[in-house]
């Protein structure tokens, strides 16, 4: 059985510029066929502004998930749009593939400029340049200049990544990073715990230990807390973290 395609138009009666890019308003026009679900688009339906039609997916899958601009979102440059909602967002010269299985994927209140994005995830509250993104969820963060790929979908929060280069990645991240990455996985009195850490603080990921819970602390007092829980091996390790005064 063939999928189902949505049909789209622009209005070309209304009209904005974009960093000097001349976008249109999107309208839904219906479908090839008539859906066997309640689609969340339906015929009449406005939605933002894009350069052309080129640039959002009018495939359908059997689940119904398709690709989406809404009335506050802009898409111009080189983008194109695959199986995901944008929803009050910018997507600039950037690959947007959501392989929606399920319906409820979307960038939300977010910017995405020179990027990849790819994954059944959700990106809110987020600015992602110059980086290619597969298998996070992200929220309220920012990803410059970065190549991050889980092989689970993991989330990335409350984050500021740069020149970040990590392939199939299988923990969530969250602080601040540069050039590396730095997560570590121990165990403090047989518990499992596991850190985001730097110089300015060491936030607690996963915790199964009553002891450890998760949130941040400065790099010494998480030393103090764990130092007669954990083998010196890691204390060693977590004093790197340790600003010298």
């Amino acid at each position: 059985m063939a999928k189902n395609k949505v049909i789209f138009k622009l209005d070309k009666n209304d009209s904005i510029v974009k960093d000097g890019h001349v976008l249109y308003r999107l309208i839904c026009d219906g479908y090839k066929e008539e859906p066997q679900y309640e689609p969340k688009v339906k015929k009449g339906d406005k939605g933002g502004y894009i350069e052309n039609l080129k640039q959002i997916s009018t495939a359908v899958d059997h689940a119904g998930a398709l690709a989406w601009v809404d009335k506050n979102s802009f898409v111009y440059g080189s983008s194109k749009v695959n199986q995901m909602y944008v929803l009050n967002s910018t997507i600039k010269n950037s690959t947007i593939n959501g392989f929606g299985r399920y319906r409820n994927i979307h960038i939300q209140n977010s910017t995405v400029s020179d990027s990849v994005i790819a994954g059944e995830v959700v990106i809110d509250d987020a600015t992602i340049s110059h980086s290619n993104v597969k298998k996070f969820h992200v929220r309220n963060s920012t990803i410059t200049n970065s190549d991050i790929a889980s092989k689970y979908n993991c989330t990335i929060y409350d984050a500021n990544l740069s020149n970040i280069n990590c392939l199939k990645y299988p923990h969530h991240i969250t602080g601040e990073f540069a050039n590396e990455l730095t997560q570590h996985d121990f165990y403090v009195d047989g518990r499992h715990v596991r850190i985001c850490a730097n110089n300015d603080q060491i936030i607690v990921t996963d915790s199964d230990s009553s002891i450890v819970k998760t949130g941040a602390m400065a790099p010494y007092e998480f030393v103090q807390l764990v130092k007669s829980h954990v083998k010196p091996d890691i204390i060693t390790m977590l004093e790197q973290y340790v600003q010298m005064t």
